[in-house]
């Protein structure tokens, strides 16, 4: 089985509010929506997918032709009160510039509470393979509005923000980094003083 999160991959990581118990079917919801929200942006953005329709079997399990190397990968989940959920973008989704059209996308979501100067900064100072990934250049290509438009995929979009804004737990920190050689190279997330 071929791999794909392999050092120079750029991780997200996804702190929600504590919001006491949780149910499997809101979990999973919220992973669904992100799966979506990513491979939305991917099936718009790369121009492998170009032909690529927006139709109801966009919302199919099966219904987004990405390739393997395309998909967006869990990296971690902690199930422990706040979820954190670790995700993995590919190097090659990183070199077309998903990560700057991700921060776009996430700019979108109402309510989450989150430091956007900080991850516009985080995305910009990516490294990958000890070198200087140049987001600007992905940034002057990849405007995610006039994308989606393009595309006829802005209703899409929308409908996946706003169902990602109704979940009762929004996320409260976001955090862009380089996955490393070492497997264990997760930054901890912000620990909430109260849950000691």
């Amino acid at each position: 089985m071929e791999k794909f999160i392999v050092p120079g991959s750029v991780a997200l990581r996804l702190q929600f509010e504590e919001s006491g118990d949780i149910s499997l079917l809101q979990l999973s919801s919220i992973l669904y929506d992100l799966t979506l929200l990513h491979d939305c942006i991917a099936l718009t953005t790369i121009s492998k997918y170009k032909e690529y329709k927006f139709s109801q079997h966009f919302w199919y399990r099966e219904g987004r032709p990405l390739n393997p190397e395309h998909m967006l990968y869990v990296k971690k989940i902690s199930h422990k009160s706040p979820i954190t959920l670790v995700t993995a973008i590919t190097v090659t989704a990183v070199a077309i510039g998903i990560p700057w059209v991700m921060l776009q996308a996430i700019d979108k979501i109402r309510n989450w509470k989150l430091n956007r100067e900080k991850l516009e900064l985080e995305v910009k100072n990516l490294k990958l393979n000890n070198k200087q990934l140049y987001i600007e250049n992905a940034k002057s290509k990849v405007d995610l509005e006039s994308k989606l438009s393009e595309r006829k995929a802005m209703e899409t979009f929308l409908r996946i923000t706003e169902r990602i804004e109704k979940y009762k737990a929004p996320v409260i920190d976001a955090k862009f980094y380089v996955i490393g050689e070492d497997e264990n190279d997760l930054p901890n997330p912000p620990q909430n003083k109260e849950a000691v």
